[in-house]
């Protein structure tokens, strides 16, 4: 793990200790979504301009799959992300 450094513009930057765990370049926005693994056991989920400027984050405590499910949704870009994380979010039925 290493010190994860993000831009914030007009603010405080931000600062921790981490790794990238899953990153996805969203072309519509020119955006990208980045997943951290933070050494103390959560995701820091990070969007970022094009420049890395932080334009959002949120913070998933003890890597709560349910709470980042709940927060990113279903989209594709959320479903790469997923994918890249080892998640099946698919709807098992059994019939």
């Amino acid at each position: 793990m290493e010190k994860i450094f993000l831009k914030v513009q007009n603010g405080r930057d931000i600062t921790f200790v981490g790794q990238e765990v899953a990153h996805q370049h969203n072309p519509v926005n020119d955006t990208a979504l980045r997943v951290y693994e933070t050494e103390k056991g959560s995701w820091f989920i990070a969007l970022t301009s094009n420049e890395d400027i932080l334009l959002k984050h949120e913070i998933i405590e003890n890597k709560s799959v349910e709470k980042l499910v709940e927060k990113l949704g279903y989209e594709d870009l959320a479903k790469s992300l997923y994918e890249k994380l080892g998640i099946d979010t698919a709807k098992n039925l059994d019939i």
